[in-house]
């Protein structure tokens, strides 16, 4: 059976209960959603959460459930690749190793039949369902009103290889939509599309395995397929269908729970925003292009899929690991003894776990990491004593190992994210390292620590009186 968002679900209940929190209650998606989140994302687990009796945004009952928060804790994302809870408790950096791990692979998709595909039960033409029947959410106060934050999926105009990124989509009517697009590949895509006077097809996928939505977020060549990498994260072919309007130009996955065809109009730019973003600040209002919605198609009683944006940087980062598995990557081929990598503070700093054996390996590992991610501006090397997902360990060894005048590097003129608010014009920003490991030419203080086989021991003891 294909992995989907349901048997993830059903596999989040059996191995780990408490990471999944089901709410019945009513709920408006403007702003009630994300103060619901807001106020269990603090429980630790910081559960996923399933709203299963939201408003559409005409106001009525949604035939549309809702789900946020999907990777929230590491042992969540650790279920997702087949990896234990208290294996993820004990390494916590095990699952993005894995990602890194598959990634080394492409698993082509296989393309089975309309009538075989689970995102085929309900098909509506527009005026059969809109945009308006989903709990679209309004995240923030000051957002400009609802939004979709999930992937596009979209084939380049002259080679037909398939794309799918994050872009979010403002509900602007019933049939229409502010896109704001990042300036890669499907901003590629449309620009060459729009050169033509023509129209660039898409489809969001508004729910899917968070392996298939972790896979969307690997940083590729324009030449290669987003497919295939999903397919290396899921372990298994993408499953892919003809869509409605296009049929094979435009291939969608089978197994998501709702796909909404449309297109890109050419030439033509609306005010879209301001915006709740990954920073944690709002986006202000800009010219996007518009996107038409052509044809709706879903499972019957869907699951809507929402990423609550810029709301805690250590609790739901789903689409980041991904990122951070694709840094790890590519950190490792320049310097192998990196053992981990955490993207903290929204993704602008990394975090980096390395055994260092020669100086000069942790500046390298450092400059790996700011040329593989443009948003990362801070980066911070630790030894591997130091558990880089603590943040009383992190601060525990900043204090004790850094020499400001020897250790900190600042970084001018650096290519960075428009959306960073300390940055005066533009998308260029100052950067820094920090070498926070233990100098190899001379002897360093000892860390204080016990027997290990005492510790395990103890632990195991903990664990079977119930105390752990």
């Amino acid at each position: 059976m294909a992995k989907d968002l349901r048997s993830w679900i059903e596999e989040i209940k059996q191995a780990a209960p408490k990471e999944l929190v089901g709410v019945e209650i009513p709920v408006d998606p403007k702003w009630e959603v994300t103060a619901i989140v807001k106020l269990l994302e603090e429980n630790e687990p910081s559960p996923a959460i399933l709203f299963e009796n939201t408003r559409d945004l005409k106001g009525a009952k949604s035939q549309v459930r809702l789900l946020t928060n999907i990777h929230a804790s590491r042992v969540k994302l650790g279920l997702t690749y087949g990896i234990p809870p208290e294996v993820v408790r004990r390494d916590p950096a095990a699952p993005t190793v894995e990602m890194a791990r598959r990634a080394e692979k492409r698993i082509p998709p296989v393309c089975i039949s309309r009538a075989e595909a689970p995102c085929k039960e309900r098909v509506y033409r527009k005026e059969e369902m809109d945009l308006l029947s989903f709990p679209a959410v309004t995240q923030h106060e000051l957002d400009v009103g609802p939004y979709f934050t999930t992937l596009v999926v979209a084939a380049d105009p002259d080679t037909g290889v398939h794309n799918l990124s994050w872009h979010r989509l403002m509900v602007k009517g019933p049939d229409r939509g502010g896109i704001f697009i990042v300036p890669r590949h499907l901003w590629d895509f449309y620009r060459r599309a729009e050169a033509r006077g023509q129209e660039l097809p898409v489809a969001y996928v508004l729910g899917h395995h968070p392996a298939f939505l972790e896979g969307a977020s690997w940083t590729l060549a324009i030449e290669e397929s987003e497919y295939d990498v999903i397919g290396a994260q899921l372990n298994e072919p993408v499953r892919v269908t003809p869509s409605e309007c296009w049929g094979d130009r435009l291939l969608v996955p089978a197994d998501a729970e709702v796909v909404m065809e449309g297109v890109i109009l050419p030439k033509l730019r609306e005010p879209e925003g301001p915006f709740s973003e990954w920073t944690g600040y709002y986006c202000p209002e800009r010219l996007s292009p518009v996107f038409e919605l052509r044809a709706i198609t879903s499972r019957q009683a869907p699951i809507m899929v929402n990423k609550v944006m810029g709301h805690h940087p250590h609790k739901d980062r789903l689409g980041v690991y991904g990122m951070e598995a694709t840094a790890l990557k590519r950190i490792r081929e320049i310097v192998p003894d990196v053992i981990a990598l955490n993207l903290a503070g929204y993704h602008m700093q990394g975090l980096i776990q390395m055994r260092k054996r020669r100086e000069g390996d942790a500046q390298r590992a450092a400059m790996a990491l700011l040329s593989s991610l443009l948003q990362v501006k801070h980066v911070f090397i630790f030894d591997e004593d130091v558990d880089i997902f603590n943040p009383a360990e992190v601060l525990w060894a900043l204090a004790s190992r850094v020499q400001a005048g020897s250790d900190v590097e600042i970084l001018r003129n650096l290519r960075s994210s428009g959306l960073d608010p300390s940055i005066d014009v533009g998308d260029v920003s100052d950067g820094m390292i920090v070498d926070a490991t233990k100098p190899l030419h001379r002897p360093f203080a000892e860390r204080l620590k016990l027997p290990p086989e005492i510790l395990e021991e103890t632990r195991n003891r903990l664990l079977r009186e119930g105390l752990l």
